[in-house]
């Protein structure tokens, strides 16, 4: 999040929203991951998160748009 916006609940608003939004999807408890860039790790934890590590690693890449057949 941008400084300008930080400190002003949006975060915790949005993570409240977030997190009653997939309780309500789901019938039995879910395993939910997150990957907590810098700081947000202690927004995270106000919501139940904690770190996996070193069971888990988080991992990411870079994904390209593939070329239809019509733009070849």
């Amino acid at each position: 999040m941008l400084p300008a916006h930080q400190g002003r609940g949006l975060g915790k608003a949005i993570m409240h929203a977030l997190l009653e939004a997939l309780a309500a999807q789901i019938a039995a408890p879910a395993y939910v991951s997150l990957v907590a860039d810098g700081d947000a790790r202690h927004l995270y934890s106000h919501y139940g998160f904690r770190p996996v590590a070193p069971k888990s690693i988080g991992m990411a890449c870079w994904l390209q748009p593939s070329i239809s057949s019509s733009d070849k």
